[in-house]
Parts: C-alpha cells; structure tokens; sequence
C-alpha cells in the first residue's frame, strides 16, 4: 500500500517535472524556432520591435539613421524578415 502512494507521488512528480522541463526548453529556444517557421516576408515597426527585443522608438530611429533597411507601404514602414534577422545577429553579438 505505502509502494502504491509512493510511486502515485513518483509519477505525479515526473510528469510535472517533464511538463516544466518541457516548457522552459521551448522558451529557451523558441526565437531560434520561430527563424525557422516564419515565413513573412516583412514586419510592422511593432513586430520587428516585438521580435528583436527593443522599442518601436527603438527601430524607428535605427531606421532614420540608416542602420535599419525598410520598405514601405503607403506610409507604413516596413522591415523585411532579412533585416530583422541581420539585426538579431547583431544585437545578439553585442551582448555576448
């Protein structure tokens, strides 16, 4: 009876654990995953900021200093996914 409710906790226990496990994996990796899995050709301000970790602002003023390429649409700047990875690259550099 004790070995019942022992090995009850034990796989109570390893399923949380692996679920954890699990998940703490996919945040780990999950910039790395998405370069992989998305196809979009180019990004808003707001989703290029999203995806590289920094402002709107942020990309707006590397965009007006030339250190961001664009497109545009209409008024609307856009970012192409080349960009937003080469910038990734870069940010990732700086902080190594």
């Amino acid at each position: 009876m004790i070995m019942d409710e022992t090995n009850k906790a034990l796989i109570v226990f390893l399923k949380e654990f692996k679920q954890e496990f699990v998940l703490e994996a996919y945040e780990m990796f999950k910039s790395e995953l998405e370069t992989f899995v998305d196809p979009k050709e180019f990004y808003s301000v707001k989703e290029a900021a999203k995806k590289m970790g920094l402002s709107e602002n942020g990309i707006r003023n590397r965009i007006r200093d030339g250190k961001i390429k664009r497109a545009y649409d209409g008024i609307t700047p856009l970012i192409p996914t080349s960009e937003v990875e080469r910038m990734i690259k870069f940010l990732k550099k700086q902080v190594a």
